[in-house]
């Protein structure tokens, strides 16, 4: 046995060399079986169900290595099973990303299991060996987590009565100001806001900007907010009494007007918070703008497309590294430039020579029609931005 300990602790230092091809490879395959699991758009439940991965990687792993089941669940995987019920996503789903877990660990086994020259005769006794320590991990997380679920179901702590009536707006029926205790026919900012304590920063700005506001919790840890902003009070208001909070995140849509503005600002905010519980921006402080997002928004919609086009795009460009990176800002700068390489060189802080030699190799890498395909170029450049920003956010939550 102390022989097949010492395998499994092998085993289990060359799957820690695979996280990252692990969880791309999980991804990838949980977009396919289970596109319901993406197509939840609350920022709180995207941004628990990213924590959990990683931590359900490493609590099997754990198991593999120590031979013992912690019954206790790890803090993701209860924010995950609780904001999956009030975000509406079936138990069925969840259950089976574990399970996906789960199945994609066991194949990475048979993969490295090559490399760690087992004999034959023991080889067997080694799965045999990992195959029940994986059974008993994922069958304790899925039945826990399972719980917490259904006690989430009988809580019901969400206001369902006004989230009924912001579904109805948003579907177009007349709700009246007085049901909803908020007047649409102002001009309005929504606020997305999620992390440790958001309702607690949003009330406080609501009481020092002293307007209008509709502050709904949707979540254990996720508020809908809309402000009403007047002569007074401009956006700008709104986003500088917010302020900021390591705790917290916060994204605001655009100002808006009237019943639709109402319905449009907020999705504005849910497109700009999806994307940042994506990974796919990273915010100086603790706030996002549709407006500095809504072109990822709407290119990063689907990931998997988003990489083939910039793949397509790109091509050559992608295998450059770092110098890639520099050559891809130089493309976003000139484009916006105007095709002007001094303007570009000032934009980038370096001389006008420079920016030519970065053409030249773009030419050389692209063709020498890539002048013709700027526009192409750029929005491809940002996107491969936000895609590798993303894989490394990845990498350092698997650290």
């Amino acid at each position: 046995m102390d022989r097949v300990r010492g395998q499994l602790l092998a085993l289990t230092a060359a799957l820690r060399k695979e996280r990252s091809a692990l969880t791309a490879n999980f991804t990838r395959r949980l977009r396919d079986i289970a596109p319901e699991y993406y197509a939840i758009d609350a920022s709180d439940f995207q941004d628990a169900g990213w924590m959990s991965l990683p931590v359900v990687v490493e609590g099997a792993l754990r198991a593999l290595e120590t031979g013992e089941i912690d019954d206790r669940l790890p803090r993701e995987l209860i924010d995950e099973a609780i904001t999956a019920y009030r975000s509406g996503l079936p138990w069925e789903v969840l259950d089976r990303s574990y399970r996906l877990t789960h199945q994609v660990l066991w194949e990475h086994i048979l993969l490295v299991l090559t490399d760690l020259r087992v004999r034959r005769a023991e080889e067997a006794l080694l799965l045999r060996s990992a195959s029940i320590v994986l059974f008993q991990y994922f069958d304790n997380v899925c039945t826990a987590a399972g719980h917490l679920y259904i006690q989430a179901e009988r809580a019901g702590r969400r206001d369902e009565r006004i989230v009924h009536l912001i579904g109805q707006i948003v579907d177009g029926v007349a709700v009246p100001d007085t049901a909803l205790g908020y007047r649409l026919g102002q001009t309005h900012v929504a606020v997305i806001a999620w992390g440790a304590d958001p309702r607690t920063q949003i009330e406080a700005a609501v009481r020092d900007l002293r307007i209008d506001a509709l502050v709904v919790p949707t979540g254990e840890r996720e508020i809908w907010a809309w402000f009403g902003l007047n002569a007074e009070r401009g956006f700008q208001d709104v986003r500088s009494a917010i302020g900021n909070s390591p705790g917290n995140q916060m994204a605001l849509g655009c100002a808006a007007e009237g019943r639709k503005g109402f319905v449009t600002t907020h999705r504005q905010a849910k497109l700009a918070a999806s994307l940042w519980a994506r990974k796919l921006v990273a915010p100086s402080g603790s706030t996002v703008t549709y407006s500095e997002t809504s072109v990822l928004s709407v290119a990063l919609e689907n990931e998997n497309t988003a990489r083939v086009f910039v793949e397509h795009q790109l091509g050559a460009l992608l295998a450059e590294g770092e110098r890639g990176r520099e050559l891809r800002e130089t493309l976003i700068a000139y484009t916006r430039s105007g095709l002007n390489a001094r303007a570009t060189g000032k934009t980038l802080g370096v001389a006008e020579r420079t920016i030519r030699y970065r053409l030249g190799r773009l030419e050389g890498l692209l063709g020498n029609d890539f002048r013709q395909r700027l526009p192409e170029l750029a929005a491809a450049s940002l996107i491969a931005g936000a895609l590798e920003a993303q894989q490394q956010a990845r990498s350092q939550a698997l650290q």
